[in-house]
């Protein structure tokens, strides 16, 4: 398990969470569940990975360049290292992650 899965596996699920990412969209939102996930290679194909991810409920967003891409509140969002956040911080404040360059 990564890093990122790591912290996420230390909160409940429920746990409200703000998530930025490098681009500026902003995602407020609630942990759903964790689970293993892939990059939808063929698994006998160059390429194929697995990994862990962990399901975000979305509470709200902004920031979105184009408003097609704006995700509605009670959507979801897959978060794995395939796409992490800059920074993820509790609904307090606390930052838990931060991406390292």
């Amino acid at each position: 398990m990564d890093k990122l899965m790591q912290v996420f596996s230390m909160y409940r699920c429920g746990t409200k969470m703000i998530l930025r990412w490098e681009n500026g969209i902003e995602i407020k939102g609630k942990k759903d569940t964790m689970y293993e996930s892939c990059n939808f290679v063929e698994e006998d194909k160059e390429g194929y990975r697995e990994f862990y991810a962990c399901l975000i409920e979305v509470e709200s967003a902004k920031n979105y360049k184009d408003e097609k891409q704006r995700l509605q509140v009670g959507t979801y969002v897959e978060v794995s290292m395939e796409n992490p956040p800059q920074r993820i911080n509790l609904e307090d404040g606390t930052v838990v992650w931060e991406k390292e360059e």
